[in-house]
C-alpha cells in the first residue's frame, strides 16, 4: 500500500507520540476524514505479516542480513524490550490475557474488534493455554482478595545439578556427540548438500536404524547416503506425533517420502498390519523391523499404540509441558510483581521438604503409604504451601548440595502448629472441577461391525467382526462364529492350560497348526459375533437403505433423570452421536412438571452433585454415566488417579 511507504510525522516510530500523531497525519495528507482514517488504522494485515512499519523493517534488516539472532537485532536497533516489558508491570495491577504481554511469544491479529485469543494470540498447545488461563483466573482473585504479591514462588518439575561425576559422564557424551555431529556435517558438505538440522538428524538416524540402515523398513528400497539427503527421502514417526508427542530419536525411522504418505497419522500396523504384496508387504515389513534397535522395534507391534499409552507417554507430555509451563508462568508473572522476586523450585526440592516436614500422611492413600497420595487432589494446596515457605537461602542450600548431604540437611517447621493448622485447612477445603459439557469428541468407536441377519441362530448375537487369533482374550472364545473352529481351539486351550501353558502361548501353538480343514496355512484371524442394544448402534446403509454394517455409538453424551408417575427415579441415556445430530431434539427427554415421566435434571460425567448421604452432605462427582443400570458411579470431589 502506497500508504506505508510515506513518513507520518515528525515523531519517530518508538515514540509514544507516533501512533497518535498517525491518524491526523493521514487526514491532512491525503485528505482524509476521521472515518476513513480510522477505518485505514484498523485495517487487518494477511496472516504471516508482521505488527512492523517500513522505517522499523529497513533499520533491522541489515542486521538480520548479517546473522543477528532476534534478541541481537532488538539490541543494535534500539528496539531492546519494546515486548519484553522489563521492569514494567500491567498497570490496572492484575494479570491480563497472557497473549497481551507476552506478545513475542504469540501472534495475533492485532484487531482490538477481535476477542482476546484471536487479537493477541495463543499458544497451540491447550495444556499451556489452559494453564495460563486458569493462573491469571487464580492470581488475580488472590490480588482482589489480598493486594498485589510481594514474592511468588512457582513450583517446576525438572532435577537439580548433578554432581560432579554425573555432569562429567554428560559433558563427555555431549562433546563426543559433537565430534561425531561435525564428522556428518563434513560428510555432507562433500556431497555438496546443505548442512542443516535436517540433513544431520536423517545422517543420525541412518547410522543407529541397524542393519536395516541401507533400506527403507515399509517398502524395501535401497537407500544410499546420497538418496538419503535427497527429498525422496523422509524421517517418519513410527507412533504419530500428533498422538504421542514423543519426538525422540528412538520414534523416528528414515524412509522414502512417498511411504511416509501412504502411512499418514498411523503405526506402522495399523497402516499396513493386513497389506501382502509389493510395496507394503507385512511379512516383509516385520522381517525389516526385527533387526532394528529394541527401543523403535517394539513400535511396529500390533499394539503399540496402547503399549505406548500403558507406558506412560501421556504422563511424559504432560510432565514436559508443565516444566515448560513453570518457565512461561514466571514471565507472565512478571506482570503484576518484580521479576527479581519471582523465583522457581524444583519438584524435587518441594517433595523433599514435604516429607522433612511429615505433611505426606495428611492425605493417606488405601495402602497406608509414607509417600504423597497423588490419588487426592488436595496434595497440589500442600506443595502450594511448602513453595510458598521455601525462601530462597533454603533453595539455595538444596540445590547447590549433593544428594548423600541434601538428605541431612535440618529444616525446621516454620512455625510449631503447621501441620495441624494445615489439616485443619484439607479437610474444609472443596476441590473444583471445570465442568465440561461439550459434545465435541468422536462420534462412534472405530470397529466396524457386520450385520447378523438372524440373530437367534447365532445365540442372540447381532454383529460380528474380526480380530487377531492371537489376541484373543479366554473369554472371547466363546464368542467365536465357526461353531466347529470353536470347539477345536477351546478343547486345545484347555488342553495346554493342564499342561500349565498360558491361553497366550496355547493360541500361538494353535495358529501354527496346518492340519484343520480349509485352513492350510494356519490361522491368523477369527470372525467373533457380539449383542448390542440397537440403540446403541450407529447404523450404516447401501443405496438399497440395508443396513450392512455398524458402529458402537460409545460413550453417552448425557443422561437425563426421570421422575415416573410412581415417583421412581430412572435414568435416559443419549450417546454423543445421537447428541450430534442436527435433526434431533436434544432435549426430548424433558417434559413438562405434571407429566409422566417428570424431567428432574440433566448430568454429564464429571458434573459434580451435592447428595446426602449417612446423615450429612457431602460432594461429589460423576465419573461413569451406567443408564442401563439405572446407576451414577460418585467419587468424592478430591479422589484423583484412574477412577
Amino acid at each position: 500500500m502506497t500508504v506505508a511507504e510515506r513518513p507520518w510525522g515528525p515523531a519517530a516510530p518508538d515514540h509514544p507520540d507516533h501512533i497518535v500523531s498517525a491518524s491526523t497525519r493521514v487526514q491532512t495528507h491525503w485528505a482524509l476524514d476521521a472515518e476513513a482514517a480510522e477505518r485505514i488504522g484498523s485495517a487487518l494485515l494477511p496472516d504471516g505479516h508482521s505488527r512492523l512499519g517500513l522505517r522499523a523493517i529497513k533499520k533491522i534488516l541489515p542486521f538480520m542480513e548479517g546473522g543477528m539472532t532476534k534478541t541481537e537485532v532488538e539490541d543494535a536497533a534500539g528496539y531492546k524490550g519494546i515486548h519484553l516489558r522489563d521492569g514494567e508491570l500491567a498497570l490496572n495491577g492484575r494479570l491480563p490475557y497472557y497473549g497481551e504481554w507476552l506478545q513475542d511469544d504469540v501472534l495475533g491479529s492485532g484487531d482490538p474488534r477481535d476477542n482476546n485469543d484471536r487479537r493477541w494470540g495463543r499458544f497451540p498447545n491447550p495444556t499451556v493455554h489452559i494453564g495460563l488461563g486458569q493462573l491469571r483466573r487464580v492470581v488475580n482473585a488472590l490480588i482482589a482478595q489480598y493486594g498485589p504479591p510481594s514474592e511468588i514462588a512457582v513450583e517446576m518439575t525438572r532435577d537439580f545439578k548433578l554432581a560432579p561425576r554425573k555432569l562429567a559422564e554428560l559433558e563427555r557424551q555431549q562433546a563426543e556427540n559433537q565430534r561425531k555431529n561435525q564428522k556428518r556435517a563434513a560428510e555432507i558438505g562433500k556431497l555438496g548438500q546443505a548442512v542443516n538440522a535436517r540433513n544431520l538428524l536423517k545422517m543420525l538416524l541412518w547410522e543407529r536404524q541397524g542393519t536395516v540402515a541401507k533400506e527403507c523398513p515399509y517398502t524395501g528400497e535401497v537407500i544410499g547416503i546420497e538418496r538419503l539427503l535427497s527429498a525422496e527421502v523422509d524421517i517418519d514417526h513410527l507412533i504419530p506425533f500428533s498422538d504421542s508427542w514423543d519426538d525422540s530419536a528412538a520414534n523416528k525411522v528414515i524412509c522414502m517420502r512417498y511411504a511416509n504418505r501412504e502411512k499418514g497419522n498411523r503405526t506402522p500396523f495399523e497402516a499396513f498390519g493386513k497389506r501382502k504384496g509389493q510395496p507394503y508387504d507385512w511379512d516383509a515389513i516385520s522381517q525389516r523391523a526385527a533387526t532394528l534397535p529394541r527401543a523403535k522395534r517394539w513400535r511396529f507391534d500390533p499394539e503399540a499404540r496402547a503399549r505406548f499409552d500403558k507406558s506412560g507417554g501421556f504422563q511424559a507430555r504432560q510432565l514436559n509441558e508443565t516444566g515448560w509451563l513453570a518457565r512461561v508462568a514466571r514471565q507472565y508473572l512478571a506482570a503484576v510483581t518484580d521479576r527479581y522476586r519471582i523465583h522457581v523450585l524444583p519438584g524435587k526440592l518441594t517433595a523433599m521438604i514435604r516429607g522433612k516436614w511429615g505433611l505426606n500422611d495428611l492425605l493417606p492413600d488405601h495402602n497406608h503409604s509414607d509417600a504423597k497420595n497423588r490419588k487426592d487432589h488436595r496434595h497440589h494446596a500442600i506443595d502450594a504451601l511448602v513453595a510458598a515457605l521455601t525462601d530462597r537461602k533454603l533453595l539455595h542450600r538444596m540445590s547447590s548440595a549433593y544428594d548423600e548431604e541434601r538428605q541431612k540437611i535440618e529444616v525446621p517447621l516454620p512455625w510449631p502448629t503447621l501441620r495441624a493448622d494445615l489439616d485443619a485447612k484439607l479437610k474444609a477445603m472443596v476441590v473444583s472441577h471445570k465442568p465440561d459439557h461439550g459434545l465435541e469428541t468422536r462420534l462412534h468407536e472405530d470397529t466396524a461391525y457386520g450385520t447378523i441377519r438372524e440373530p437367534d441362530k447365532e445365540e442372540g448375537a447381532n454383529l460380528v467382526y474380526r480380530k487377531n487369533f492371537t489376541d484373543l482374550t479366554e473369554k472371547e472364545i466363546s464368542r467365536i462364529r465357526d461353531r466347529r473352529l470353536r470347539d477345536l481351539i477351546e478343547s486345545h486351550v484347555e488342553r495346554e492350560k493342564r499342561e500349565g501353558k498360558d491361553v497366550k502361548s496355547a493360541l500361538l501353538a494353535f495358529a501354527q497348526r496346518k492340519d484343520i480343514p480349509g485352513l492350510p496355512h494356519g490361522i491368523r484371524h477369527v470372525r467373533l459375533t457380539k449383542t448390542e442394544k440397537p440403540a446403541y448402534l450407529v447404523p450404516i446403509r447401501d443405496k438399497s437403505g440395508k443396513v450392512y454394517k455398524s458402529y458402537s455409538a460409545g460413550e453417552n453424551a448425557f443422561v437425563d433423570i426421570l421422575k415416573s408417575a410412581a415417583g421412581r427415579w430412572v435414568a435416559s441415556a443419549t450417546t454423543v452421536f445421537q447428541a450430534n445430530q442436527t435433526d434431533r431434539d436434544a432435549n426430548q427427554n424433558r417434559q413438562p412438571p405434571g407429566s409422566a415421566p417428570d424431567f428432574v435434571m440433566r448430568v454429564f460425567k464429571g458434573d459434580m452433585l451435592r447428595i446426602d448421604r449417612d446423615g450429612r452432605t457431602k460432594l461429589v462427582r460423576i465419573v461413569r454415566l451406567s443408564p442401563s443400570n439405572n446407576l451414577l458411579y460418585l467419587v468424592d470431589h478430591n479422589e484423583g488417579g484412574v477412577l
